[in-house]
């Protein structure tokens, strides 16, 4: 991919709700092997169940990301940053995505950024997007953030049932809500 292309691809919100729906699709999958043959499993067929409960939230988790920045891209691309670099004549060699608007992972501050969700609200949508976030940050990949402070607990996966619903059913309202023009492929 050349720096025209690349540039093309990074500015079209389209490419953007594609990916979230290739990711919504994944994470689908992975769900539906978690929530298949709970009663009755092994050691080890729990472990993979959990696995794959622990990875469909991670994937779900990008999909809302790609969504969100797809959406900003829609809304206003102008808060989109990118980096060039040219040779001696002008012409660009490379190219990247320098800034989205807000931090990169985090889905609350760029759901506030598309209006998902209020800015002076917290509500059940803001928490879990927060959990999204750390997994995925880090829940889902690694075994520890970052870094922590003693003031901050390091929190575990999210919840599989979190007020009543599943973490499934706000990610399906949320990407349904995010993706309700888009046409896909």
């Amino acid at each position: 991919m050349d720096a025209r292309e690349f540039l093309d691809t990074a500015r079209d919100p389209i490419e953007w709700f594609d990916k979230a729906d290739e990711l919504r699709t994944s994470g689908d999958v992975l769900w539906e092997c978690y929530a298949s043959k709970r009663n009755g499993a092994s050691d080890i067929d729990e472990y993979r169940r959990m696995a794959a409960y622990t990875t469909s939230v991670m994937v779900y988790a990008m999909a809302i990301e790609a969504a969100l920045k797809g959406r900003l891209l829609r809304q206003d691309p102008n808060r989109i940053r990118f980096s060039f670099e040219t040779n001696g004549v002008g012409e660009v060699q490379s190219a990247s995505i320098k800034q989205f608007a807000v931090g990169s992972h985090n889905l609350e501050a760029l759901a506030e950024s598309v209006g998902l969700i209020a800015k002076d609200r917290n509500n059940e949508r803001r928490e879990v997007l927060r959990r999204l976030t750390e997994c995925l940050v880090w829940v889902s990949r690694y075994p520890v953030p970052k870094a922590v402070s003693n003031d901050q607990k390091a929190r575990s996966v999210v919840p599989i049932v979190y007020h009543n619903r599943t973490i499934r059913e706000y990610v399906d309202e949320m990407l349904n809500e995010l993706l309700e023009d888009y046409d896909g492929k």
